[in-house]
């Protein structure tokens, strides 16, 4: 399992935006300068974030974007999920039938798996963004 780095560009976005405040604007160029990405993805990734209600976007002269919840109540996981889909460490666990040992995925590795799967999925849940508000 990998995140990808468009996962990894939307977790510098969300984190940005949560460091400059919940409702208050930045550009694309601005959020693309300070998060360190290409503006060409920022713009695409944003587009992701507001379909998912993570982020909202602002039309006119003072538009922009902005994180659309308190940053304590957007997790990694949602934010990551949202870019890459539900995460799988084998793809024995995203469909039975992909099993590669032919058992149906009625075997220990799939149960092992399974449980790990589980446990990094609650980590990246209960890590959010309130690291990252102004304080």
């Amino acid at each position: 399992m990998r995140i990808s780095q468009e996962a990894d560009y939307a977790l510098r976005i969300v984190g940005h935006l949560s460091k400059i405040g919940e409702g208050k604007r930045c550009d694309a160029k601005s959020i693309a300068r300070d998060a360190h990405l290409p503006q060409r993805f920022a713009v695409k990734i944003l587009r992701k974030l507001n379909l998912a209600g993570i982020t909202k976007s602002y039309r006119g002269a003072y538009g922009g974007y902005a994180v659309n919840r308190n940053p304590a109540d957007i997790t990694f996981l949602e934010v990551v999920e949202c870019i890459d889909g539900p995460l799988y460490i084998n793809k024995c666990l995203m469909d039975i039938k992909k099993c590669s040992d032919g058992s149906a995925g009625n075997c220990i590795t799939r149960k092992r798996l399974q449980v790990i799967n589980t446990k990094i999925c609650e980590m990246l849940k209960e890590s959010n963004f309130s690291d990252y508000m102004e304080k």
